[in-house]
């Protein structure tokens, strides 16, 4: 059995689309789950993002063409699902899927970066809930006075840099 060579592309880039997007979502859920305290409040993180990206593409697969179906192929949360669909309705020009392919590499490589800085920052602390800017700042709850289980500090030497919560 052959493959056409229509084919054989169209299933390369679905692939490098799938890698590209499975390594932003990675980077932005892995940013998002150091946030949660407890492994129940995983799915309320992740879930919007992919919930979002599969309701888009109604919009997409509606008028390919359109305005709206254009912006939202190019945003780099929805691009991995929205730009495949826009490929498979029609024929997008290659300028808008390189310059998707290049705005979600840039954001992936940008979430790695957020989402090892929050890990950072927050993930080894325990008590009081983080707020999402805390961890980029490297500040804590404690740190900034929040009440919780475990409000002292443990001050900062040349072997632990990082201010941590003491259980």
């Amino acid at each position: 059995m052959t493959v056409p060579a229509v084919g054989a592309g169209a299933i390369a880039v679905d692939l490098a689309w799938s890698l590209l997007g499975f390594y932003l979502h990675a980077a932005m859920f892995a940013a998002g789950a150091t946030l949660v305290s407890r492994q129940e409040e995983i799915a309320s993180v992740t879930a919007p993002p992919i919930l979002l990206s599969c309701l888009l593409v109604n919009v997409v697969m509606l008028d390919p063409g359109s305005t709206t179906s254009t912006v939202l192929s190019l945003l780099p949360p929805f691009a991995p699902v929205l730009v495949t669909a826009r490929l498979a309705a029609g024929d997008p020009p290659a300028w808008q899927v390189l310059l998707a392919v290049a705005l979600t590499f840039a954001t992936a490589g940008g979430m790695t970066w957020v989402a090892g800085r929050i890990y950072a920052n927050s993930v080894l602390r325990v008590g009081a809930r983080e707020r999402v800017m805390d961890p980029l700042r490297g500040k804590s709850a404690c740190a900034r006075g929040a009440a919780g289980p475990n409000p002292c500090l443990r001050p900062s030497t040349a072997a632990h840099p990082v201010r941590r919560c003491l259980p």
